[in-house]
């Protein structure tokens, strides 16, 4: 999720512009619980145990080398390059070349998995609904 910004461009004139927020939890850190994201978050080298739920419509998620997830994820996007082992349910998921994944994924717009990533998984596409 973004939040707008004022800013004053060459004429002299304001308006608005979107300015990303980044969610960012970082190396040694760890987290046992429920975790709502509401903007792009990154998670690099921290260790989360429980359910992450990201709650913006634009949302990813980036799970980074050293990560490790236990748990559920319900993101829009999500890119493994760490280790996770639990349920994805998302959009879209990538697994990038590093990344390991065990469990369930749940995605409706596409699974991309990248040579030398690993994945023990169980996967549903969903269909696509129709937008109208």
């Amino acid at each position: 999720m973004s939040k707008m910004e004022n800013k004053q461009n060459q004429n002299g004139d304001f308006s608005e512009q979107k300015v990303e927020q980044i969610t960012y939890i970082g190396p040694g850190n760890s987290f046992e619980g429920k975790l709502v994201l509401t903007n792009r978050t990154i998670i690099d080298g921290a260790f989360i145990k429980g359910k992450i739920n990201s709650t913006a419509t634009d949302s990813e998620l980036v799970i980074g080398a050293g990560s490790k997830i236990v748990g559920d994820i319900k993101a829009e996007s999500i890119i493994l390059i760490g280790t996770m082992q639990g349920k994805i349910i998302s959009k879209k998921v990538s697994i990038k070349e590093k990344g390991v994944f065990t469990g369930e994924i749940e995605t409706d717009r596409g699974l991309q998995v990248d040579t030398g990533a690993k994945i023990f998984a169980k996967i549903k596409m969903k269909k696509r609904t129709k937008k109208k």
